[in-house]
């Protein structure tokens, strides 16, 4: 079940977003065909980071994970995993925004920031992994400090 959806044109495609937990995500993806990224890594097929190894570290860990996801016409185009700072329940990092290869460079991962800027709260604070080679390229740094604006970033 979707946390939470809503609906919004990206280019010429209506996208769908859902922010879910990590039990949802992971019975989402259960007959999605895995293969290997270019560090030899099990992705789901297309994605460079978006492993079922995510949900396996949330098992073992206290810290609560959320997957936003964009979905176009019912399939999965786009993972944006946060994990929630076990310290403190107002800090959340990006792990890693994702974008299906046959939808990079389309708008998607600007998407996921600004449905994310929408599902934070005020008071939450926000950070960021470091870039890949792709999410510098993609200039996602400059995408994080400008779509959000609902709460503190770091």
């Amino acid at each position: 079940m979707l946390i939470e959806t809503s609906l919004e044109s990206v280019g010429d495609r209506s996208l769908h977003f859902g922010a879910l937990s990590s039990k949802e995500a992971k019975q989402l993806t259960e007959k999605m065909p895995l293969w290997k990224n270019l560090l030899g890594r099990d992705v789901y097929e297309r994605f460079h980071f978006f492993a079922p190894l995510d949900f396996q570290w949330s098992e073992v860990t206290l810290a609560q994970q959320t997957f936003l996801m964009a979905f176009d016409e019912g399939n999965l185009v786009g993972v944006m995993l946060l994990v929630q700072d076990d310290r403190n329940p107002y800090h959340y990092g990006i792990s890693y925004v994702d974008v299906h290869a046959q939808h990079r460079r389309k708008g998607i991962a600007t998407y996921l920031y600004r449905q994310l800027n929408q599902w934070v709260q005020p008071n939450f604070l926000m950070s960021t992994s470091d870039l890949t080679q792709e999410g510098k390229k993609a200039k996602l740094d400059q995408i994080f400090k400008r779509e959000i604006q609902r709460c503190s970033v770091i």
